[in-house]
């Protein structure tokens, strides 16, 4: 055994009984090993997931895209306040600027008193127009106080569904990385399994492959095509029989 390709696995005598039943449900007629059995299992249950990751990932895209849309409806409303709130921000700036050019001429230790005292009034009536400003931010943001909730609540669902999709979208890149190494690892195992087969099934398979087949070979089941699933007659199954690989006429595909 190729440790490099390989590893050993321990299982309970029970789950080592669960699993020769399993494999014998699974391909009814055909010998499958207990590690088949495990393989075909983990795959099924890893191609699952793979689907329920795409699925979960599709979805928090349609709802992050939702949540932006309401966000942009509520901006809507809101731009009478976001235009009116940037000019008090303007006025408040500017007042503040006035104040620290005050200050720092206050600092001056050369000020005689009536300088000192022109200043301080100046300063004063900044500040009682910086105070006038603030509540004139007050009364604008009371106004549109439901969609500024609103839109802060949006924003913290935007935050959270960006940090699940930038999750789902690893796992599901994690995902997509591993099957692209299975199919690498499967397409060897296939190349080998060809090359021991007949030149004219070679030919067959290639052939079939090139008209876009999607399942080359199948188990016929009570009456229907192992590969398309097709109901077929008595006398189609006499005539798929009858030919040289023994075809569906419908998908083309070999019946075993």
């Amino acid at each position: 055994t190729d440790i490099s390709k390989y590893k050993s696995l321990a299982v309970s005598h029970d789950c080592d009984e669960k699993i020769g039943k399993i494999a014998k449900n699974l391909a009814p007629g055909v010998t499958l090993s207990r590690a088949q059995t495990v393989k075909i299992i983990v795959d099924e249950k890893a191609k699952k997931l793979n689907g329920k990751l795409t699925t979960d990932l599709k979805n928090a895209e349609v709802q992050y895209k939702n949540i932006l849309k309401e966000k942009e409806e509520v901006e809507i409303v809101l731009e009478p306040y976001l235009s009116e709130l940037k000019v008090i921000e303007t006025k408040e700036t500017d007042i503040k600027n006035k104040i620290t050019s005050i200050d720092q001429k206050l600092n001056n230790q050369n000020l005689n008193s009536d300088e000192l005292s022109n200043y301080g009034k100046q300063k004063e009536n900044n500040e009682n127009i910086l105070l006038q400003i603030y509540e004139s931010q007050e009364n604008l943001k009371s106004k549109f106080l439901v969609e500024i909730d609103q839109l802060e609540t949006i924003n913290f669902q935007l935050e959270d569904k960006k940090n699940e999709l930038i999750k789902l979208s690893k796992l599901t890149q994690d995902e997509w990385k591993n099957i692209d190494q299975k199919l690498s690892l499967l397409e060897d195992d296939k190349k080998k399994f060809i090359n021991t087969l007949p030149n004219e099934i070679v030919q067959l398979y290639d052939d079939l492959k090139s008209k876009g087949v999607e399942v080359i070979a199948g188990y016929k089941r009570e009456g229907q095509c192992g590969c398309c699933g097709v109901s077929l007659t008595s006398s189609e199954l006499d005539t798929i029989d009858d030919s040289e690989f023994n075809q569906c006429p419908y998908c083309q595909g070999v019946q075993v």
